[in-house]
């Protein structure tokens, strides 16, 4: 991923205006975390889209590290929040996850399996990092009719 596109999507900002210039639709859910209403930030977000779900949509997770290795903190997306958010979505829509690497060698395709598990596919993309940095990812998978 150039390092161009990946700082032009850090910024809540930049990612409003370009649903300006470009005339797509472009809903940021840029409510605060707090780990300790998880399941009602969850439900929150499968509301939103569910209210959007005329056109083919991509869901982009930007949790600060990361699907949670082990014990869920804070900074993670659960696997138990994947399948919620992959549920609410509709055939031909996407599901994007940031990812960034913990310790273990294998960081990345023990990753890469949770959220092909949690979404029951098996064909997910993973775009990888190296002009930003090597210990980051972004997985995606498109739901497939059934």
């Amino acid at each position: 991923m150039p390092g161009e596109v990946w700082s032009h999507f850090s910024n809540l900002k930049n990612i409003q205006m370009l649903a300006e210039s470009t005339r797509i639709e472009i809903v940021v859910l840029d409510r605060v975390f707090d780990p300790r209403y998880r399941r009602q930030y969850i439900r929150e977000v499968t509301q939103s889209l569910r209210q959007h779900s005329e056109n083919p949509k991509i869901v982009f997770l930007d949790p600060d590290t990361g699907i949670e290795p082990g014990t869920a903190k804070a900074e993670h997306v659960t696997i138990k929040d994947i399948k919620e958010i992959w549920e609410a979505l509709k055939p031909h829509d996407w599901l994007a996850i940031y990812q960034h690497a913990y310790r273990r060698k294998n960081w990345l395709e023990t990753s890469r399996r949770k959220f092909k598990r949690a979404c029951g596919v098996e064909n997910v993309k993973t775009f990888l990092g190296p002009m930003i940095a090597a210990d980051i990812a972004v997985f995606a998978a498109e739901k497939m009719p059934p």
